[in-house]
């Protein structure tokens, strides 16, 4: 992590125009990409409308609307798992509808965590959503638009600790009542650039 906050292996897109709730859409979208393509390349006879069928999401009930109204506009299946007394994802519960999804044939592809919900200022354990991530293969975005600015002091990082886990870390710093700078984090950002990626000679693009 540098002296920003930032965590330096990662690719650092730079948005002054875009939303939070924007980039949770982007991150969805980009998620649901990902997991159609490894879907197809076991089962390559699958089209992309049977395969968007079996996709499903998580997030915290905590969590901002965005994230539900994303699901609404993928046209994707997410499921709001209930928090514990202290406003946090309940990890229990998180990996008891994972395996009961993946028993009755559906895809987990995505996880949403919130470092700081709008409503409760809750902090999701990110250290302990990451291994359940990482054991399905589901892509875990953390939406720090809330708090995400309060990571540039050290004394406030304890509060992201696992954050390293995620594919797509998207923190808002935003200094003027949630409508400033907003700086996406991710693993790898071709992920989210190249699969909404479309070659015109009239835009132009500074991610390619």
């Amino acid at each position: 992590m540098n002296e920003n906050g930032l965590y330096s292996g990662y690719s650092v897109i730079d948005d002054d125009d875009g939303s939070c709730s924007e980039s949770t859409l982007v991150a969805l979208l980009a998620a649901r990409n990902k997991a159609i393509t490894q879907y197809q390349n076991i089962h390559p006879n699958v089209n992309n409308y049977d395969a968007l069928s079996k996709l499903v999401g998580y997030y915290s009930d905590q969590a901002h609307s965005s994230v539900e109204r994303a699901g609404l506009i993928g046209m994707l299946q997410l499921r709001a798992i209930k928090s514990n007394e202290h406003y946090e994802l309940d990890t229990t519960i998180l990996e008891q509808t994972i395996e009961d999804d993946v028993n009755n044939g559906l895809i987990p592809f995505f996880c949403c965590a919130t470092l700081g919900t709008t409503a409760t200022c809750g902090f999701d354990k990110l250290k302990d959503i990451g291994p359940i991530c990482d054991k399905y293969n589901i892509w875990l975005h953390v939406d720090a638009a809330y708090a995400g600015s309060s990571f540039i002091c050290p004394e406030y990082r304890y509060l992201m600790d696992g954050i390293e886990v995620s594919v797509c870390s998207f923190v808002c710093c935003c200094f003027d009542e949630h409508f400033g700078w907003c700086v996406k984090q991710t693993v790898d950002n071709s992920e989210v650039v190249k699969k909404h990626f479309i070659c015109t000679t009239y835009l132009c693009y500074r991610f390619r």
